[in-house]
């Protein structure tokens, strides 16, 4: 009885075994290599000297140990990938764009198929496309905002005072939160022209006054010169009069001008006569043509001679009553002689260079 009691305890003994191992095959079958490898380590608590299922165990539980550290591994990297999206998230919450795309780019190496940092990355360059444009076009109007500053204030400084007024006002339409600091600007044109138009009128009533000084000297000068003039015409006709040339003033002045002209050379001839026709001093020069500033007008009179075979070509300078003469002397039979202040014989070079200057 003891032995049959033996033998069905061995039996169910071993069916429980049997069905130890069974489950552990399967579960190793279903990838389950924990459940595997705990069944075929109690059904060898149960018979130790099973060598296939102590080969089952080993492999079981190398293939556990495979699984819990790919698990392992994973659950690793999933913290890091999750560390990383939280960190890119921290950063963008506090407009780190660099840093947020540092922490994404390094999520997605880790997880190359996840779509999540992927997408956050192109989100964050679009974000970074438009900040761009954003900044280049404040750099730009910044730019243009100065240079409409500095023509203004080229143009204040030089007070042309409408273009300064139209850069300013530029300007202030380009960037209307200046509008303070431009109508400042403003301002300063305002109190500019303001300051040209009070200078402009000092300078209009200091022109007209320096005209009507220079019309009345000019009147003056006018009146003066008409008074020395008659004096002159007066003192010419008295010592023409006195030469006897002509028989009175009213006689002159019923003269045509050829006879005028004969009158004058008359009267040069006998004002030569009188201070000595030839080998005139010094002092009787100094007479003649002074008398001669009295006859001759200002300025340079040309006179023709018909003498007995000679003609003689005379230019009589008067500069504010300082007479000289240049006369050629021209013969019949060829000789040419030239003559300065009546008897001074020059040569002909001295002639042309002192009458060139008269003509």
């Amino acid at each position: 009885m003891a032995i049959q009691q033996a033998e069905e305890a061995e039996r169910q003994r071993r069916a429980e075994y049997e069905r130890i191992v069974s489950e552990a095959d399967q579960a190793v079958a279903n990838q389950d290599f924990k459940t595997g490898a705990q069944k075929y380590k109690d059904a060898l608590a149960m018979y130790p000297e099973e060598k296939a299922v102590q080969k089952k165990f080993e492999s079981a539980d190398i293939e556990r140990k495979r699984v819990e550290k790919a698990e392992a591994d994973a659950i690793a990297l999933q913290r890091r990938y999750d560390g990383l999206l939280e960190q890119g998230e921290s950063e963008l919450a506090n407009n780190n764009y660099d840093a947020a795309k540092a922490a994404f780019e390094k999520a997605s190496e880790l997880k190359p198929n996840e779509q999540a940092p992927k997408q956050k990355i192109r989100d964050i360059n679009r974000t970074l496309d438009q900040l761009a444009a954003e900044e280049k076009a404040r750099v730009e109007k910044e730019n243009q905002f100065a240079a409409l500053m500095k023509a203004g204030d080229d143009a204040l400084n030089a007070d042309n005072l409408s273009l300064a007024r139209d850069k300013y006002n530029e300007a202030k339409q380009l960037k209307p939160d200046e509008a303070s600091a431009i109508s400042g600007k403003l301002a300063s044109v305002e109190e500019r022209e303001q300051t040209l138009a009070l200078e402009a009128e000092k300078e209009r009533k200091r022109q007209e006054e320096a005209k009507r000084k220079y019309e009345e000297q000019q009147a003056l000068a006018a009146e003066q010169a008409a008074a020395e003039a008659k004096r002159k015409e007066e003192e010419r006709l008295r010592v023409m009069e006195e030469l006897g040339v002509i028989a009175d003033a009213k006689a002159q002045k019923e003269l045509t001008a050829k006879e005028q002209e004969e009158a004058r050379i008359a009267a040069y001839e006998k004002l030569k006569q009188n201070y000595g026709e030839s080998g005139m001093s010094e002092e009787n020069r100094k007479a003649f043509l002074s008398d001669l500033a009295k006859l001759y007008p200002e300025g340079l009179t040309k006179e023709t001679v018909q003498g007995k075979n000679f003609v003689l070509a005379r230019y009589v300078i008067n500069q504010s009553n300082v007479v000289t003469i240049y006369e050629k002397k021209t013969w019949d039979w060829g000789g040419v002689f030239y003559f300065k202040n009546s008897d001074i014989a020059i040569t002909e070079a001295i002639y042309k260079l002192e009458v060139g200057k008269y003509e």
